[in-house]
């Protein structure tokens, strides 16, 4: 508190000990001679708030004579004597150094963080590119040379046949059952890949109707098959339609494919509470699997089953996997062999 020549009336403790004045008696002194490095832009300051204003400001940096640096939030209110006279200013001040310290240092990591997110974000680019031309020489210069090579050997086959023994004509059915299959693996390979790219456009996906059109589309591609299908009504999920397609077009056809040699097959699509979550459940009554296995189902070109017992690659679950991840979800499976599998994900919403 200070009267009109801003000397000192009363101080406070604090004041005293937020500016290094600890054991002085400055009542009496004036504030300019106490701070002699006090501006001209402060001194405006004290004779605005003599004249009867009242000044504020959060966040003011001074430079202190010692050359230390301090940040105070301030307040000048004029008080008023008995006969309503201005008899002198009184100054309220916070020193929020550490605030400002604190606030400059989380400036500084959001600075250094914004920097290395731009910089993962060109890498990822630069990857997805790097992806996109590998995709690009698979699709393209791989199938060529397997196109070239399945349709010599059968040409040679159709042609020459007389001059070829059983074993030849064997020998070339293994190098087309090879190109095919090398043909099934490139296919694999880019559906993984289009699996990791891309920006996720997250929706309401309708899974009830979606699950339900590609069960038709199994049917009609093997109208021969009974199985008995079962889906709950309003299901939905958040989540890229395309990419949730792609997840549920592999959990479908796997439970399709490895119930074929059950007795009466069944395939339901239904929902299911854990954790205070709401699961997707696709479950079938085929040939299972052993769950001490389970770790495996997801990895790519990892099979459980011999390829005469049920023809793949072993890209279908990895895919998925990498789906749900990239959804920030989770997937689990379970099952037994002779008695079915279960596959069950979450996505956020």
């Amino acid at each position: 508190m200070f009267d009109r020549q801003m000397r000192y009336l009363h101080v406070s403790q604090r004041w005293l000990k937020d500016y290094g004045l600890l054991g002085r008696d400055i009542v009496g002194q004036c504030h300019y001679d106490v701070f002699p490095e006090i501006s001209s832009e402060w001194r405006e300051f004290h004779r605005r708030g003599l004249s009867g204003e009242v000044i504020r400001a959060d966040a003011d940096r001074f430079v202190r004579a010692d050359g230390s640096v301090q940040w105070v939030r301030w307040e000048i209110r004029p008080w008023s004597t008995a006969d309503g006279g201005i008899g002198g200013i009184v100054l309220f001040s916070e020193d929020i150094t550490g605030l400002k310290e604190a606030q400059e240092e989380i400036q500084s990591l959001n600075t250094d963080l914004e920097r290395r997110v731009e910089q993962r974000t060109a890498e990822l680019k630069a990857a997805n590119e790097e992806l996109d031309a590998f995709a690009y020489a698979v699709s393209h210069d791989l199938r060529a040379p397997l196109r070239a090579m399945i349709g010599f050997s059968q040409a040679l086959q159709e042609d020459c046949s007389q001059q070829l023994s059983e074993e030849g004509l064997d020998h070339l059915r293994e190098i087309r059952q090879a190109g095919h299959k090398m043909g099934e693996l490139v296919d694999g390979l880019l559906a993984l890949s289009r699996s990791l790219r891309g920006t996720l456009e997250c929706h309401t996906v309708d899974v009830s109707a979606l699950a339900r059109r590609l069960l038709q589309d199994l049917e009609r591609a093997e109208p021969g098959r009974k199985v008995q299908w079962q889906i709950d009504e309003e299901l939905k999920v958040n989540g890229d339609p395309r990419m949730v397609e792609l997840l549920l077009t592999n959990l479908l056809s796997n439970a399709w494919k490895y119930s074929a040699a059950a007795q009466s097959a069944r395939i339901s699509v239904s929902a299911e509470q854990r954790d205070g979550k709401s699961f997707i459940r696709v479950a079938d009554n085929g040939a299972g699997f052993d769950i001490r296995h389970t770790e495996r189902l997801f990895k790519p070109f990892q099979r459980l089953h011999r390829q005469d017992e049920f023809p793949g690659i072993g890209i279908g679950l990895a895919t998925v996997q990498r789906i749900v991840n990239r959804h920030g979800g989770t997937i689990a499976a379970d099952g037994e062999p002779g008695k079915g599998a279960t596959f069950r994900f979450w996505l956020p919403s």
